[in-house]
């Protein structure tokens, strides 16, 4: 939901505004070409394997389940509108959420992990199931944890390594409470009740996202990949119920959006200060209805200097990673490493390497253990905005 024309006023409102977003754009950044599809899902899977859809296999976050048949029917094609229409009378099928059984192509992520670097993902769209054995298996957070970690029971594919579930759960309630404290701080100067509570909502998300990238068990990696998607969700609640009102109550608003930007500051400033480490930031426009450019920031010591902001594309960003690690980065990816980011020394002192293909996926097929939590998943996507 990161509006970049908005993003640079605020740096420039202040001195010292925004530390950590301004620190990441002290060094090297590129604009990123925003797909026309805003469809979240589908879009950060493209960022995630290098690969367009119609390679990766993620189309739509919201599809239709046709009971005893594998896959999903999206609802804007022909063929899922006309099945879901004449079958729902017969209750065959049912409202589904993507998931990473549909993806076909690696991850960036899960490239890194086969070649032994230790990794974690927190929340990334189309991660559950986690994988637990296989070449492509790391530690995994997917976009289901949160769910189970909230509600407990058994694991059904939500955390990798399954252990993990345990040791977060013991001291979830803690976290809770931290999160909730930071999320209320984010919202004491907001007047109106329906404002504060659509900011809290995401406040609180993001700041429990954020705790889970700082906690040791997660950050003491090679490579940590956080999805924070606050700013997206409290971006499209205020905006787009503030459409046909009063100026007062569209500048309030976008106020609050304004102020979103801050508290999202200090949590990504709380990830970056973790370590000392690399840190690339991605960011796109969201669902908007008239999309800017998306943003890739890079700041540490590969990171080319001198703030200038080139071009780019979504489908070089999982290259860009690949390359910042030293991983051989595949012939076939749809798009090349972003040179103009890093730094010529480092490129000198670590050159690409090259290999064919990733291949597919390689990851052992998953026994279903614990209930799923496919209604509360759909749930939580229709109370976000995500899904109708």
């Amino acid at each position: 939901g990161l509006d970049l024309a908005l993003l640079d006023r605020l740096r420039g409102a202040a001195p010292n505004a925004l530390p950590a977003f301004s620190r990441l754009l002290a060094g090297a950044s590129a604009t990123l070409a925003s797909d026309a599809d805003r469809d979240p899902a589908r879009v950060w899977t493209t960022i995630a394997t290098g690969q367009p859809p119609e390679r990766h296999g993620i189309n739509a976050l919201e599809g239709r389940q046709l009971a005893g048949v594998e896959g999903r029917l999206r609802p804007s094609s022909r063929t899922g509108a006309l099945v879901a229409g004449a079958t729902d009378l017969l209750r065959l099928t049912r409202p589904a959420i993507t998931s990473g059984s549909e993806r076909r192509i690696p991850t960036f992520w899960e490239v890194a992990a086969r070649t032994g670097l230790r990794t974690s993902v927190i929340h990334w769209w189309a991660t559950w199931p986690a994988a637990t054995t296989g070449e492509d298996a790391g530690t995994v957070l997917s976009d289901r944890a949160l769910l189970r970690l909230e509600q407990g029971g058994a694991l059904d594919g939500e955390i990798s390594p399954a252990p993990l579930y345990d040791t977060l759960r013991k001291d979830w309630a803690s976290r809770h409470t931290r999160a909730a404290a930071r999320a209320a701080a984010a919202v004491a100067s907001e007047s109106s009740s329906e404002i504060a509570g659509l900011v809290t909502r995401s406040a609180e998300l993001d700041a429990m996202i954020a705790d889970l990238a700082i906690d040791p068990l997660l950050a003491g990696v090679d490579l940590e990949v956080v999805y924070l998607p606050g700013l997206d969700i409290a971006q499209h609640g205020l905006l787009a119920a503030s459409a046909g009102g009063a100026p007062s109550a569209v500048s309030a608003r976008v106020q609050a959006v304004e102020r979103y930007y801050a508290f999202l500051d200090g949590l990504v400033g709380d990830i970056m200060n973790v370590a000392p480490r690399t840190t690339v930031l991605v960011a796109e426009p969201g669902r908007i209805a008239s999309p800017g450019d998306g943003l890739i920031a890079l700041a540490g010591r590969p990171a080319k200097s001198g703030g200038t902001r080139a071009a780019g594309a979504p489908v070089s960003v999982a290259a860009t990673v690949l390359s910042l690690l030293g991983v051989p980065v595949a012939a076939d990816l749809a798009g090349p490493p972003m040179a103009g980011l890093i730094a010529d020394d480092f490129r000198r002192a670590h050159p690409d390497r090259s290999v064919t293909t990733y291949g597919p996926r390689r990851i052992s097929a998953r026994r279903a253990s614990g209930k799923a939590l496919d209604q509360e998943m759909i749930e939580r996507m229709r109370s976000l905005g995500y899904i109708r």
